[in-house]
């Protein structure tokens, strides 16, 4: 019989258990394709989108979104996320195609800790984002299911890869349940900050030419990391950003 997330009304909670158990709201399944489909916890305002796709097209993934009053719970506990280059945003719950059991003690965890998030989740959270920004290599996989690594050993590359991961957190902060967390903009501030000089200190790429798309993507992203700042802080001003050059 196949896996079930279950929902026990008596005590408001969900857990695992098999297709035809009376309190089921959800079974796990193993087909071809692209699927969704969204799930609502009775009685309360809480819905679960689960995506799948399962041996279709060359690409297989299994992960859930959890939306509480229309704000995103995010996923600040996989930190391997961070490394992952598709599939990998903030308010996704990945885990390897088919692997239904790891995917349901995620949900059930995150239901039962809806607003108990720590301070220490998250700062690890971004010390491991911070990491990623000061390095001038970095192991990007493809998916969760991808077992061999792909070393990008180029500083332009690793810089591209860290605004594409904070701009994901900017976006994804801002529609989430932790919306006016003072904490949270303090860490991803500070990330922001540590991204814009490290670039400034690499202003003269010998290894990228300005005919190169990716530029452009990367021009985009600091766009909105410097509007992120302006709202939550001050960006770094040309003067400050020549200072930091001089470093």
């Amino acid at each position: 019989m196949a896996l079930s997330l279950c929902y026990n009304r008596v005590k408001s909670s969900l857990y695992k258990g098999r297709d035809g158990d009376s309190d089921s709201i959800f079974d796990a399944y193993d087909k071809k394709g692209w699927k969704e489909q969204k799930i609502s916890i009775p009685n309360e305002n809480v819905d679960i989108i689960i995506h799948s796709n399962h041996h279709y097209a060359g690409a297989s993934y299994l992960y859930a979104k959890i939306i509480i009053r229309d704000l995103y719970v995010l996923n600040f506990r996989d930190e391997q996320m961070l490394y992952l280059l598709s599939d990998a945003n903030l308010n996704t719950f990945q885990v390897k195609p088919e692997d239904w059991d790891t995917l349901f003690d995620k949900i059930i965890h995150e239901h039962e800790n809806l607003f108990m998030i720590s301070e220490s989740i998250i700062k690890k959270y971004f010390n491991e984002l911070d990491k990623i920004i000061d390095g001038n290599s970095i192991s990007i996989f493809r998916n969760k299911a991808d077992d061999r690594p792909t070393l990008w050993d180029n500083n332009f590359l690793v810089r591209l890869h860290s605004s594409d991961k904070i701009v994901d957190i900017i976006k994804n902060v801002e529609k989430s349940t932790i919306s006016n967390s003072q904490f949270v903009h303090k860490c991803l501030y500070t990330s922001c900050i540590n991204l814009t000089k490290k670039i400034a200190q690499e202003l003269e790429w010998d290894d990228i030419k300005q005919t190169d798309s990716r530029l452009k993507r990367l021009g985009h992203n600091l766009s909105l990391i410097h509007k992120y700042m302006d709202d939550y802080g001050s960006p770094l001003t040309f003067e400050k950003i020549m200072a930091c050059k001089e470093y």
